[in-house]
């Protein structure tokens, strides 16, 4: 008995000054477990949500990406046999404000170009509210234009200004707030502008030596429903007959897209996991190496060993 009222009393006086190291080790214990959990979680809710929104975020059922050129009449034609077709254009510009009649700030923008079938699925918000095709129609020598905020802000235009992108002059029309595939386009190094097809021909940037990317987007109809049971690979192989596609990118998946994002969100959550267990590791290592020599009675000061 009386070496169990001992042993208490030892546990009672070491426990005292040691909360403040407990409540690092258990801040250490949930920082690792919620880490290395909350990992698998993400990553499937991640790919959840984009297998349930795919058809909104890539605009459609397949998307074929060219660079530098448009698609020829004989793959077009391949497409359209398959379901509606649409394309867009995208490709980095300066875009310049225009203060009565002269260019004065500048900013790099991503420009795309979309035609009047855009968008197939969703919705592109514009402030204030109108009709993308009303917002993009040229009028004259001006053709319409919409922008993010941002860089309304940044050129300290209203929608109602002029902008100059190219040789031709583009009227703000209304805001950006949000377009139903912009996930599908990766990075962005500026504010976003849509303008219609029609406004990039004026423009004359699609020249040699600048970089467009043509994405043509298929929605595919009931005969074209039986591609994706038989798969991607079918489809391939007759976009492949059909004409050079090899310097092209098909997809019928938009997770390659998000990839580059989710690959660092879950390197983050596995570094906080390893280094809240490292620490609780070392925690534990000095915990170990400080209170269990005490234990020992001869080196417990004023506590002589009881004879037996």
């Amino acid at each position: 008995m009386r070496r169990i009222v001992l042993a208490l009393k030892l546990a009672r006086r070491e426990m005292r000054g040691r909360l403040t190291g407990f409540r690092i080790f258990f801040a250490c214990l949930v920082l690792g477990v919620a880490a290395i959990s909350g990992v698998e979680s993400l990553s499937e809710a991640f790919l959840t949500g984009l297998a349930e929104q795919g058809r909104t975020l890539l605009d459609g059922d397949v998307v074929v990406q060219l660079v530098h050129r448009t698609t020829t009449k004989a793959e077009h034609d391949f497409l359209a046999r398959h379901g509606q077709v649409s394309q867009t254009v995208s490709l980095r510009a300066m875009a310049y404000a225009l203060q009565n009649g002269t260019e004065a700030e500048r900013q790099l923008v991503e420009l795309k170009a979309v035609d009047g079938a855009y968008p197939f699925f969703g919705t592109v918000a514009l402030e204030p509210m109108q009709s993308l095709a009303h917002a993009l129609r040229c009028d004259g020598q001006v053709c319409g234009a919409v922008a993010e905020q941002t860089l309304l802000d940044r050129l300290h235009l209203a929608p109602g200004g002029l902008l100059k992108i190219g040789a031709q002059t583009f009227r703000v029309s209304a805001a950006l707030t949000s377009e139903p595939d912009r996930i599908s386009g990766g990075f962005s190094l500026g504010p976003h502008v849509i303008i219609g097809d029609d406004g990039l021909q004026r423009t004359g940037l699609i020249a040699i030596g600048s970089i467009p990317t043509f994405v043509v987007v298929v929605v595919l109809g009931a005969i074209g429903v039986s591609f994706i049971a038989a798969g991607l690979a079918v489809f391939v192989a007759g976009i492949a007959a059909s004409a050079e596609w090899l310097p092209g990118y098909v997809t019928m998946d938009v997770e390659p897209w998000v990839a580059i994002l989710i690959g660092p969100i879950m390197g983050i959550l596995g570094g906080a996991a390893l280094v809240g267990l490292v620490a609780y590791v070392r925690f534990m290592a000095r915990l170990v190496r400080r209170v269990v020599p005490k234990f020992r009675g001869s080196e417990v000061p004023g506590f002589t060993a009881p004879s037996n």
